[in-house]
Order: structure tokens, then C-alpha cells, then sequence
């Protein structure tokens, strides 16, 4: 979203031009962090005027606004890739199984009663791993 970072602020700008002055609306700042990001790298991003509106008032990504029905924190998640690393290093690698039953564990402790007693679901390992492949 750095991207859209910068079309907020870019925004916010103009939105502070005192009146009389000439203010560029969403589109026209849409356009502008598009050019400037093709002048910076050569890649060509399209952003969305309605998206930037979004973020303006405040909206979050989805990544923001599913975060808080995570099994698992961000520090958590940090917690469990450097341990399947360091299994892997021992000659250890964990199966969906393992890491499962290592995720239920560190969730269970943190949320109680209020993690399901089946664990995480069935395909969270796999979705998991996909999200931490680098």
C-alpha cells in the first residue's frame, strides 16, 4: 500500500491548498503518484480513485481489517516460521501435522476458551506456508 501511502499524502495536500488556490481532485492525484512511480521504477501501476477516497477516510486494507481474526499475531507467525526453519536445519522439517499441533498449542495459550477445541482449520496450513514461502 506505499503507493496509496503516498496518493493519501499527496491528497492531503491538496486538500490544505488554501481556497482560490487550484486543488487537484482524487483522479488527478491518482494519476500523478502513477506517473511518478513509472518515472521512479518503470513499472506501470494503475490506482484506483475510489480505493484512495477509501484510505482518506480513514478505511483500511483487508489485510487491516481481517487482522484481528488471525489465529496467530504477526510476532506469533514470526515465532512459528523461525522455528519450521530451525527444524528444517536439524534435519527436522515439520508436516502440515506438526505445525499444526504447534499452532493450536501457541493459540490455545493466548486465546483460551475461546479457540475451537478442533484447532485451526483444516487447510490454515497450507495457506500458511504459502503466505511465508519467501
Amino acid at each position: 500500500m506505499a503507493l496509496y501511502d503516498r496518493a493519501v499524502l499527496a491528497y492531503r495536500a491538496e486538500l490544505a491548498k488554501p481556497k482560490g488556490e487550484k486543488r487537484h481532485g482524487l483522479r488527478a492525484v491518482c494519476i500523478a503518484i502513477e506517473k511518478l512511480h513509472f518515472e521512479e521504477t518503470g513499472k506501470v501501476v494503475k490506482l484506483h480513485h475510489t480505493r484512495l477516497n477509501h484510505y482518506v477516510d480513514g478505511g483500511k486494507t483487508g489485510v487491516e481489517a481481517k487482522a484481528h481474526r488471525a489465529w496467530l499475531t504477526d510476532a506469533e507467525e514470526k515465532i512459528v516460521v523461525d522455528f519450521a526453519i530451525e527444524m528444517a536445519w536439524r534435519g527436522f522439517p515439520l508436516s502440515h501435522g506438526r505445525l499444526k499441533d504447534h499452532v493450536d498449542l501457541m493459540a490455545a495459550a493466548r486465546l483460551g476458551r475461546a479457540f475451537p477445541e478442533e484447532g485451526i482449520g483444516r487447510c490454515w496450513t497450507t495457506r500458511f506456508i504459502t503466505r511465508h514461502s519467501d
